[in-house]
């Protein structure tokens, strides 16, 4: 079975309780519940991240979780993890 973590910052939450509540796996908001210091323990529990460029993958491959990052206009070459 699938289960998907969907993190984010406190002001996300709302968003982030709309995109779980229309999942049809199991979803769990962890926006604004955990700190930046507290993200490599629930990484850790994860078998894949997908994001945006952010700490968050940067933060799953330095503890060994395989990622897929969706870049903006930032380079891959440059930024990825």
């Amino acid at each position: 079975p699938v289960s998907i973590i969907v993190t984010g910052a406190p002001q996300e939450t709302d968003r982030v309780s709309e995109i779980v509540s229309e999942s049809s796996v199991d979803a769990y908001n962890f926006a604004g519940k955990t700190s930046l210091g507290e993200l490599p323990a629930v990484l850790k529990k994860c078998s894949l991240l997908i994001g945006i460029d952010s700490a968050a993958v940067h933060i799953a491959a330095a503890v060994g979780i395989p990622t897929i990052t969706i870049f903006g206009p930032s380079s891959p070459v440059s930024w990825a993890p």
